[in-house]
């Protein structure tokens, strides 16, 4: 087969979850592959030559203002470029298409009108939903959003426009034709909730997220945490999130119970700082971009949590895997897909006691410990290797052109 020309879509190339996994697969095909990828993001910078900006920062701030007081983002500029890209691609990659970078109605009829296979990475349940990324427990989607209690969190807004903005979304995503759409979900959860949606009808493959491998998987703790200065006589509780104080993250349910443990526990933070929390048994490490720094900070602990109360997957807990750490996390979603009774423990969502006793279990045995570090270890080279990932992608584009 022929080199195969890819194009990459997402709101940003780098910072959070979803740029993260775009760029990675991005990044591997043109390092490892003779094909070639093209990386158009709307936010943010990129230093990268095969990658180029859509958007205008103007139309994103007036896109996020119309959101916010109007309950719909608008989009008037749109590059002239994108029709281009298109036109000269073999496959179209669908990442993230919120953010207020781009008009994705203008995308979708540009995909439509050159009939190019597309790829779909779904990172949240945005497509599905009026304007929630996140929506929890709420299944209104189902049937069509209305009366959207979460319209003050992310994309935030001040009126409702969820029915609107859902029978729009339905109305231009099924423009794309089923035979040469495929839609990924990075876990079963997700997948059998868009099979609840009007997207059904269409092909859903299920491809884990994939991480790059940490070289620190076994080194040993002590000397990492001296190079971080972190205490080498206390027993270190990982907890990472970008944005921490995010109540979606759980981590009220850590701060409840932080007092109650003894003195030789310390509970480590990466991400925002958390606000309005005094306490000796917290350490907050602040956000960290540096990937070797943050795989040095994962090694160095002996349990990391998970608190989530909603996610699509959890690469966070895909990466405290590849440094062989267990994991204590809530059970909810695609969290069972991740850590099972060999590497970790699962807990009822929002019990704090349940939280606690199974923390106190594992961090003070011993022979646990090892063994879930070695399982956990071994399930990521299994699942989430970074070339497992991208040669799974790499398998579907290859099958997508020959159907077409």
């Amino acid at each position: 087969m022929k080199n195969i020309n890819i194009l990459q879509i997402n709101t940003k190339y780098s910072g959070g979850g979803a740029a993260n996994i775009a760029s990675s697969l991005h990044n591997f095909i043109n390092e490892n592959t003779e094909h070639q990828s093209v990386f158009l993001h709307g936010r943010g910078k990129s230093n990268d030559p095969n990658s180029y900006k859509i958007s205008n920062d103007l139309d994103v701030y007036f896109s996020a203002f119309s959101m916010r007081f109007f309950g719909e983002s608008k989009n008037l500029y749109f590059d002239k470029q994108i029709e281009r890209f298109i036109a000269n691609a073999d496959i179209v990659h669908l990442h993230n298409l919120h953010g207020y970078y781009i008009n994705y109605e203008k995308l979708i009829n540009l995909i439509i009108k050159y009939q190019k296979p597309v790829v779909w990475t779904f990172h949240d349940v945005w497509p599905i939903t009026g304007r929630c990324a996140i929506p929890t427990e709420c299944t209104k989607w189902e049937r069509g959003c209305r009366n959207c209690k979460y319209r003050y969190i992310y994309p935030k807004s001040y009126i409702d426009k969820s029915r609107k903005l859902w029978i729009k979304k339905k109305s231009i995503f099924s423009k794309l034709l089923s035979n040469k759409t495929v839609i990924v979900t990075p876990s079963k959860w997700l997948a059998n909730e868009l099979r609840k949606s009007y997207f059904k009808e269409f092909n859903i493959e299920i491809i884990p997220n994939g991480v790059r491998n940490s070289p620190y998987s076994g080194v040993d703790k002590k000397i990492l945490r001296e190079e971080l200065n972190l205490p080498t006589d206390k027993k270190i509780i990982l907890f990472v999130a970008a944005d921490i104080n995010d109540e979606r993250k759980g981590i009220k349910y850590v701060l409840d119970i932080i007092n109650e443990f003894d003195q030789d526990i310390l509970f480590l933070s990466v991400g925002k700082e958390i606000r309005n929390v005094k306490t000796d048994k917290l350490k907050q490490m602040g956000y960290i971009s540096d990937r070797e720094i943050l795989n040095k900070i994962y090694r160095s602990s002996n349990i990391y949590i998970n608190t989530t109360l909603g996610e699509t997957f959890s690469l966070t807990t895909a990466e405290a895997l590849s440094n062989a750490l267990p994991v204590v996390a809530f059970n909810v979603g695609p969290i069972p897909d991740l850590v099972d009774e060999n590497c970790g423990i699962l807990v009822e969502k929002g019990n704090s006691k349940e939280l606690k006793n199974a923390i106190n279990k594992l961090v003070y045995d011993e022979q646990l410990l090892r063994k879930f570090s070695l399982n956990a270890l071994k399930k990521y080279e299994e699942n989430y290797t970074l070339e497992k990932f991208a040669e799974r992608y790499l398998n579907i584009y290859k099958k997508l052109i020959e159907k077409s």
